[in-house]
């Protein structure tokens, strides 16, 4: 089962954004696995998490997907862009996730989208990291 992966992933990544000094100028403290309700802006969340098995006869592995979300508010996109580079600065292209059993083989950002949000204030930031890990 994946799920023992899924958590180690999910607090890793959590490890690593909140370890960050460029990312904590934007959203300080508030990165998340679950945002609380009216969370002020801005802010971070570890989103959804695929994980299929490809494992061999011979080998154990797992390869997927890991969402971040940000929200940011001003007049403009310039904070979530921002806010993205420097997640992406921090994730992006990592050799050693450090979850014990497995290798990272690859983890890259495959998606990055900034989206308004109907108020006009309001921006999203999304991006799909792709994971392949296999076993030491």
């Amino acid at each position: 089962m994946a799920t023992h992966v899924q958590k180690a992933l999910r607090l890793r990544i959590y490890d690593l954004l909140v370890a960050d000094a460029t990312l904590a100028t934007y959203v300080s403290t508030r990165i998340y696995s679950s945002a609380p309700d009216n969370t002020v802006y801005p802010r971070v969340k570890i989103g959804a998490q695929t994980l299929e098995d490809w494992s061999t006869h011979t080998t154990n592995g797992f390869q997927g997907d890991v969402f971040i979300h940000a929200w940011a508010q001003g007049t403009s996109d310039v904070e979530i862009m921002n806010i993205m580079n420097s997640i992406y600065a921090v994730l992006h292209a990592i050799t050693d996730l450090q979850i014990s059993g497995y290798s990272t083989v690859n983890f890259r950002c495959v998606l990055n989208e900034i989206l308004p949000e109907p108020d006009g204030r309001t921006y999203q930031g999304v991006q799909r990291y792709s994971i392949m890990l296999g076993g030491d």
